[in-house]
């Protein structure tokens, strides 16, 4: 997939206001050219040449008219090696370019596209606000390149208040990261489908990341973070959270249901809540949504309580 193996140069690149090379763009120059992701940049005027199990730094001479360069062998300095001016070729990626077909391509509308899309100089960008379904709630898409580098600056970046929360965030490959305000990072790759030249969005794919924490009538359980409603099989009616440490808890413990518990030191470092349960909800009022399996490990209750 074209736009995946673009994000994927992108992530290799050390900085993007560096010129990257061919050899760097893993055979896809010209397609990127076409689409002008990529602008001929100049030419590298040294190169790195092979000299029996070492290489050696040579100068080479340009010859545009030719399209071709040329340099010395250092093995045999009578000799001359000529070869395509095209692996020379200096690029400049032209991400804009890049970000306004992933933007048509997840059809964000017009209204609700990011007016400032870098969010972290050539880290972090904002495409806009996705609609959720057919309902008037919305939820924040982002590409993101290198965050290790930028911890700090993307952590704050992703609490901003003015974007919604739970949100997308796309990355080159798959990546394990605890992200704030209920975002979740999927690979590009992965929302996309067709070929090269017909990439679309996978709207299957997108909307069940979209609802997945939504309520959903037909569901015997689920856990809206937006409104904070919580409905589990035993409950014989929805609970709302409004103070905002216990949304975040139920939002913790929702999340890890399906794959392990939580101790509640990591909860009260994750959510800075109260230092146990019956701070946060009130005296014995939370064995209704939470279970205690020992060790100060707790999880989303699974059954009624005896």
């Amino acid at each position: 997939m074209l736009h995946a193996e673009f994000m994927i140069a992108l992530e290799r690149a050390r900085k993007l206001d560096d010129p990257l090379v061919a050899d760097e763009l893993c055979g896809f120059t010209e397609m990127f050219l076409a689409r002008r992701w990529i602008v001929a940049d100049g030419y590298q005027t040294s190169l790195l040449a092979p000299v029996l199990d070492t290489e050696e730094e040579v100068d080479v001479v340009i010859d545009e008219d030719a399209g071709t360069f040329s340099y010395r062998s250092c093995g045999c300095r009578t000799r001359q090696i000529t070869r395509p001016l095209s692996e020379i070729t200096l690029y400049a990626p032209n991400v804009d370019a890049w970000l306004d077909e992933l933007t048509n391509i997840f059809d964000i509308e017009t209204a609700r596209r990011a007016r400032k899309r870098e969010l972290i100089e050539a880290h972090l960008w904002h495409l806009g606000d996705l609609r959720i379904g057919r309902t008037y709630q919305f939820a924040p898409l982002y590409v993101a390149r290198r965050l290790g580098e930028c911890a700090s600056d993307w952590e704050a970046a992703l609490r901003d208040q003015a974007r919604p929360s739970q949100g997308i965030v796309l990355t080159a490959t798959d990546v394990d990261l605890e992200l704030p305000n209920s975002h979740q990072a999927r690979a590009l790759a992965s929302l996309l489908v067709g070929g090269n030249e017909e990439a679309r969005c996978n709207l299957e794919v997108l909307d069940r990341l979209l609802k997945g924490s939504s309520a959903d009538a037909n569901q015997d359980e689920y856990f809206d973070e937006r409104t904070g409603v919580l409905k589990l099989t035993h409950m014989d009616e929805a609970k709302t959270f409004a103070e905002g440490y216990q949304r975040a808890v139920i939002a913790l413990y929702w999340k890890a249901r399906h794959q392990h518990s939580v101790k509640w030191s990591d909860t009260r470092t994750r959510t800075n809540c109260g230092r146990d349960p019956d701070s946060v909800f009130g005296k014995g009022v939370w064995r209704e949504w939470l279970e205690n399996v020992g060790h100060g490990l707790y999880r989303i209750r699974s059954r009624r309580t005896p």
